[in-house]
């Protein structure tokens, strides 16, 4: 199942692009979430998947959760503001 959805989102990501360059609500929830169920993560359930829970170091976009414990957190962007990041990290 975790191969067939990277496989879609791989796919989505090569046809929308652009989109996903500009739209960190679209990477959310047609690109994360669906990686994130691929995993095992049920992104229905709180006990489990947390979206902007204030924690002490901010807000992060996703808290998973394992034993009512924080055990991950996920900062979304949109592919935008990665590539920036990856392309002034890459000149320094």
């Amino acid at each position: 199942m975790l191969k067939k959805t990277l496989e879609q989102c791989v796919d989505k990501i090569s046809k929308y692009r652009s989109f996903y360059e500009q739209n960190e609500m679209a990477v959310r929830s047609q690109i994360i979430e669906p990686i994130l169920r691929g995993l095992g993560w049920n992104t229905e359930k709180p006990e489990e998947v947390q979206p902007n829970v204030s924690t002490e170091e901010g807000v992060p976009d996703y808290s998973l959760l394992k034993s009512d414990k924080k055990v991950l957190f996920i900062e979304a962007e949109n592919f935008g503001d990665v590539l920036t990041f990856i392309t002034h990290f890459e000149h320094q």
